[in-house]
């Protein structure tokens, strides 16, 4: 059974929060589908994605708070 998430507030958290960085830097797992799926639908523009020592594929996406 997939786990869901109501991950799409943690931006408006962020903004709620006061946070004053005007974009935060998201990332998670190449193989993580619905991560990727809930970071592009908040509007998150993919940077250069790294592979780690043990060969895991990270994708890296900047989002914009304001």
């Amino acid at each position: 059974m997939a786990r869901r998430h109501e991950s799409g507030k943690i931006i408006d958290a962020l903004s709620a929060a006061g946070f004053t960085q005007n974009r935060v830097l998201v990332c998670c797992n190449a193989d993580n589908i619905g991560s990727e799926k809930v970071i592009l639908a908040n509007g998150g523009v993919r940077d250069v994605s790294f592979v780690e020592e043990d060969g895991n594929v990270v994708h890296r996406f900047w989002i914009n708070l304001k």
